[in-house]
């Protein structure tokens, strides 16, 4: 796929056509990494750090176990 450069502002950029942008399913605020290499540029997206939900922390705790919290500090109630 060939693109064209173009002046943006004080730099240069260019446009990802619509079917590529579909196609690596990217989006406005996407991270890309760019490298230079000996065969040129290297663009490639920046990985994404997965969402830790709280379910999944907790899948392997089974019902039984309990967690230790120590002594009362305040007014709790234990």
């Amino acid at each position: 796929m060939e693109l064209e450069v173009k002046k943006w502002g004080n730099s240069l950029g260019f446009r990802i056509p619509k079917d590529l942008v579909r196609q690596l399913q990217v989006h406005d605020g996407t991270r890309l990494e760019i490298e230079i290499t000996d065969q040129g540029l290297l663009l490639k997206m920046k990985r994404r750090r997965s969402r830790l939900r709280v379910e999944d922390l907790l899948e392997n705790i089974g019902p039984t176990e309990e967690v230790g919290w120590g002594e009362a500090q305040g007014q709790e109630v234990w």
